[in-house]
């Protein structure tokens, strides 16, 4: 897909955008607005039939295209990197036809990535996160779906009219064996009551953490699917937040994408009132397996930020097996921007293998010294019908694991082995 901020991208390399994509509502304007209206509508770039290397033929093409781009760029253009392309594309040549996927596991993977795209409703995902949220003292009073669709002056009595229109698609680089990750761009146009006279405008990028494309297509594409969930709720708050609550403006920052020099415009989210913008727990992640050709995908699902790194040493056997989650005293951090509550308790199970768990669900790792971190979905109680994500840190003693909970909602938990 094309790369979101990309007028600014180069600005961002060196001194940054000399004009943010988004600043606050001028006071004057936003001074007396109690409520607005917003409507969200928006195209998913679902593609993916150029995702990865499929087989050694063409992970050797790809791979000799992308040997001869990192070695040309990283030389700056300079006649000695010119000099020695042919060599990276060689080199290249080489470790993509060993290193690509099989046929089976490319088209699978591909598959699952773009079902999982044009299956989730993003537009319903931002509408609910967005739906009665509160920044300051201003409401969403009225979200819809459908551009055009909100209240005016003859409906409902807001201040102001918003027209959201988004972009999501997938982040990639690398050719062979890329990371990719979800990107998500929406753009406000903040228009009068009656939308006669256009008020403020702003577009806010938000991009996913990037892992193996194997991984993320695993289990029907079950982590990308969290990752534009993800995407939703950090934006659902970021939107109304950075309109009428904040006095700062929100640049957009040059992430380098893979081993060439591509880069994309993606926004830091940290400093949102919830904190849902900042990385959950970072875990090791593994190489991914290939898949058999009658093996079911390995289920796999994570948060918006995971982080790949040499995986750790195998816990003891007594860790692995079903446990049994109790999460107790939990409060809310920030849900009524999204229009739920986190319930007092949650209990679940989970079956660790080799010192990892992970689902749907969520991702917990049990090392070898008993340290748990992690994160889960807790589901929202009230008018949400979309779950909260909770980071989970803690430690084991007399094979019980207590620990506490954070983000979303906050408390303690103990888990013990069944």
């Amino acid at each position: 897909m094309v790369l979101a901020g990309a007028a600014c991208i180069l600005a961002a390399l060196t001194a940054g955008c000399a004009d943010p994509p988004v600043k606050p509502i001028p006071e004057g304007a936003r001074r007396s607005v109690t409520s607005v209206a917003a409507d969200v509508s928006g195209v998913k770039i679902s593609d993916t039939s150029t995702v990865g290397a499929r087989g050694s033929e063409e992970g050797s093409r790809l791979g000799a295209l992308q040997g001869a781009a990192t070695v040309l760029g990283n030389s700056g253009g300079s006649l000695l990197g010119l000099l020695l392309t042919p060599v990276g594309a060689a080199v290249g040549s080489a470790k993509g036809a060993a290193e690509a996927q099989s046929v089976q596991v490319v088209d699978e993977t591909r598959s699952n990535l773009r079902l999982a795209l044009q299956e989730t409703d993003f537009t319903e995902l931002l509408r609910q996160r967005l739906a009665g949220s509160r920044a300051g003292t201003v409401t969403f009073t009225t979200v819809t779906a459908g551009p055009a669709s909100a209240a005016t002056a003859a409906g409902a009595p807001v201040s102001h009219v918003i027209a959201l229109e988004y972009r999501v698609g997938i982040l990639s680089a690398d050719l062979v064996n890329p990371k990719i990750g979800v990107f998500a761009q929406v753009s406000a146009q903040v228009q009068s009551a009656d939308r006669r006279s256009l008020v403020h405008t702003a577009t806010w990028s938000y991009c996913g953490e990037r892992i193996d494309f194997v991984q993320m297509g695993a289990n029907n594409g079950a982590l990308l699917r969290s990752q534009i969930d993800q995407a939703a709720m950090v934006l659902g708050e970021a939107i109304p937040y950075d309109l009428y609550a904040s006095r700062q403006p929100r640049s957009l920052k040059a992430q380098r994408l893979g081993t060439t020099q591509t880069y994309a415009g993606c926004m830091d989210f940290s400093d949102l009132p919830s904190r849902t913008g900042q990385p959950p727990v970072v875990l090791a992640s593994p190489q991914p397996i290939p898949l058999a050709p009658s093996a079911t995908p390995t289920p796999a699902s994570a948060p918006t930020q995971v982080a790949s790194a040499a995986p750790s040493a195998s816990p003891p056997t007594g860790y692995d097996g079903t446990w049994q989650i109790e999460m107790t005293q939990l409060t809310t951090t920030y849900g009524t921007t999204v229009g739920g509550e986190c319930p007092v308790r949650h209990s679940t199970t989970v079956t660790f293998a080799d010192g990892n768990a992970d689902g749907p669900w969520g991702k917990l790792s049990l090392t070898s010294d008993g340290e748990l971190s992690g994160w889960m979905k807790v589901p929202a109680v009230g008018t949400s019908t979309l779950p909260f994500i909770v980071n989970m840190s803690g430690r084991s003693q007399d094979n019980v694991v207590k620990g506490a909970v954070s983000n979303r909602c906050t408390g303690s938990f103990t888990m013990r082995k069944q």
